[in-house]
């Protein structure tokens, strides 16, 4: 079930490109001003895909901070859930040509995108020794990767050749059906991992948690190499 969920939150990532690019960039629906230049659509574009990428930095130390607190099994269908409604709220904005609405949704998806390192949390909680670690985390690289792979081809296929508001928004109600399949993936297949203490410190909500997070991972001298090795790579992959 976490790795259905993985590939399914993956493929859900990528589905919205074949219709965001045509919106943004090439103003297929005229949601831009017909002054407005192709410049500034693309800067437009990339903001759009980059806020959710920016959320999810805040968001995701938060809810995995709240999975150590509540467990795994709620914070994940929090983030589901969350991702549902994004998609919902996206294919609302397309409909409408309404840019707010799209913009409001990424903000929303990055916020609840915690999904895939708490899963990979829950993997690691039900893994007893080194090598299923390794083993398992490798399965949720593939998970990723084939969903990462699939999303824009099966975003592709349902919005075919087709131009109208309503063709554009296909891809999001199918982004949302997938969320709300790893809601019943997960309430249907999946039991809590993490085994909770009694007496454990009630969470607290703080927006600066993110930082510190980010502050001790920059002033930790043996990991800040491997975690700028990996940003560099990410970088390299998404450009």
């Amino acid at each position: 079930a976490l790795l259905l969920t993985i590939f399914v939150d993956a493929v859900g990532w990528g589905l919205i490109f074949p219709s965001l690019t045509p919106l943004l960039i090439q103003n297929t629906s005229g949601i831009f001003a017909a002054s407005v230049s192709s410049a500034s659509r693309n800067l437009q574009f990339e903001w759009v895909v980059a806020l959710y990428s920016i959320f999810m930095l805040i968001g995701a130390p938060l809810l995995g901070s709240l999975s150590d607190q509540i467990g795994r099994r709620p914070v994940l269908l929090i983030c589901l859930i969350g991702s549902t409604f994004s998609y919902i709220l996206a294919a609302i904005g397309v409909s409408m040509n309404n840019l707010t609405l799209i913009i409001l949704s990424r903000i929303i998806g990055g916020l609840t995108a915690g999904s895939m390192p708490i899963a990979q949390s829950a993997l690691l909680d039900l893994s007893v020794y080194a090598t299923q670690k390794a083993k398992r985390l490798s399965w949720v690289t593939l998970a990723s990767n084939l969903g990462f792979a699939c999303g824009p081809i099966l975003g592709a296929l349902v919005l075919g050749n087709k131009t109208s508001l309503f063709a554009y928004s296909l891809p999001f109600w199918l982004g949302a059906g997938l969320a709300v399949a790893g809601v019943f993936l997960i309430m249907r297949g999946f039991k809590e991992s993490l085994e909770l203490t009694p007496n454990a410190p009630v969470f607290r909500f703080h927006w600066h948690q993110c930082f510190s997070e980010f502050s001790s991972i920059i002033q930790d001298r043996v990991n800040r190499y491997y975690w700028l090795l990996l940003m560099l790579s990410l970088i390299a992959y998404s450009g």
